[in-house]
């Protein structure tokens, strides 16, 4: 994840106020590929998020501003994304980041892209990371989201059959009985959310089986078929939208199934 944090409570009192840097804190900042100088976003021991220049001496923190809490997610938020060609991919790495995702999966499914094997397909996973890493920066994020290797969807599917973790797991989709993403997300405000994003040719039959059969709730974007890249950024929105919601402004209505 690599949070910078700080064992101290930061407040008015200290702010502009060099802080020593833990050794921990070091192991960070080596993560985010910045140099003594640089300004950062950390965590103090309540979890608050604040603005930081590291000194030049390389040993201490000057926390000069808050952020809003909500600048990471309060739960992960996971994109599984059907691999469309390299330029898509990677800006869809890039307004991902930028648009609070956690992690991000490429997948292998019936319709998506095929990826370069051997040194080609290790080169193009550092240039998505390289990207995560710069919209992280670039964003005033305080987490780097893990970028990880293509997987089959097959393979994911099976994880998650044997999972019992609490996880809101949704699939993008244009077919079939669907839920609008803005009411699944107003349920699922407290929990973490996985994604599943498909390819240009969309999902085959099969595909939307197993995944009903894994747990996994078919949502839909609007009334419009989406490209891939623009469904991701689509749902991603929706999501961080919610960001801004505590749980005292949350209502949620009851959600019913129209059979007539």
């Amino acid at each position: 994840m690599s949070i910078v944090r700080l064992s101290v409570a930061i407040d008015d009192a200290v702010l502009d106020t060099p802080l020593e840097l833990p050794a921990s804190a070091r192991a960070e900042l080596a993560d985010w590929q910045v140099t003594p100088g640089a300004v950062v976003t950390i965590q103090d021991s309540r979890g608050l998020f604040y603005r930081a220049h590291w000194h030049h001496d390389g040993t201490h923190l000057r926390p000069f501003e808050r952020l809003p809490e909500n600048v990471e997610p309060r739960w992960p938020r996971r994109l599984f994304q059907a691999i469309p060609d390299q330029q898509r991919m990677s800006w869809i790495v890039q307004k991902g980041v930028e648009l609070g995702v956690t992690m991000v999966q490429p997948l292998h499914t019936a319709h998506s892209n095929p990826f370069p094997d051997g040194e080609a397909g290790r080169q193009q996973l550092r240039t998505w990371r390289r990207l995560a890493l710069s919209a992280a920066k670039q964003c005033r994020r305080a987490v780097i989201p893990e970028i990880r290797a293509p997987l089959p969807l097959s393979q994911l599917l099976t994880e998650w059959r044997q999972s019992s973790d609490n996880v809101r797991r949704l699939r993008a989709d244009v077919r079939g009985l669907r839920w609008p993403l803005s009411d699944w997300t107003r349920q699922s405000f407290q929990q973490p959310i996985d994604l599943l994003i498909g390819p240009e040719g969309g999902w085959n039959e099969q595909e939307r089986q197993q995944t009903d059969a894994s747990g996994v709730v078919a949502i839909a974007l609007g009334p419009r078929v989406l490209r891939t890249e623009t469904a991701a950024v689509a749902a991603l929105t929706i999501l961080m939208m919610m960001d801004d919601v505590t749980p005292s402004q949350l209502s949620i209505p009851p959600l019913c199934l129209n059979h007539s």
